[in-house]
């Protein structure tokens, strides 16, 4: 199980760099440097804010998770879900919106003749991974055995102490 647990931070750990920061942040400051060159319109700035919240969130919430290691910081665990948790709302509904948008208004691009949306969502719907990971490490952490007992210890002295 430990070796499970490793292997799982190490796998947050990278797909955070790989998709929320790499992919959302370069696709969120691509589309306002293109809005401050007026190549695109005003509702890509509110497109970039979002996408650059919903990255930030999750990085936080991977953070945050690997914080959560120790049973003592367990409530670094559940500060990490609720990150994770609106960083992927912010991503994915504005991949949504960004997808809407742009199959109204923009053409197929490549030699393919690939729509903009379906680039788009290949690049940015597999922050799912990290989100995902982030919520099974910490659920696992804040439902372990030791995490259990230190709460209890926790809220043993507290009691006694009034």
């Amino acid at each position: 199980m430990k070796i499970l647990k490793i292997f799982l931070r190490v796998t947050l750990v990278v797909t955070t760099l790989l998709y929320p920061l790499l992919m959302c942040l370069l696709t969120a400051a691509g589309w306002q440097y293109q809005v401050d060159a007026g190549n695109y319109p005003a509702v890509f700035s509110t497109f970039a804010f979002w996408m650059r919240t919903g990255s930030v969130l999750l990085t936080a919430a991977a953070i945050l998770c690997l914080c959560g290691a120790k049973p003592q910081r367990w409530q670094c665990n559940a500060a990490a879900l609720v990150c994770a948790v609106c960083g992927i709302c912010a991503c994915l509904f504005t991949l949504s919106r960004f997808c809407a948008y742009a199959d109204q208004n923009f053409p197929a691009i490549g030699e393919t003749m690939q729509p903009v949306s379906d680039l788009f969502r290949d690049r940015i719907a597999p922050t799912i991974l990290p989100f995902s990971l982030c919520c099974i490490l910490s659920i696992w952490q804040l439902c372990a055995y030791e995490t259990r007992v230190c709460r209890s210890r926790a809220k043993q002295s507290e009691e006694a102490s009034k």
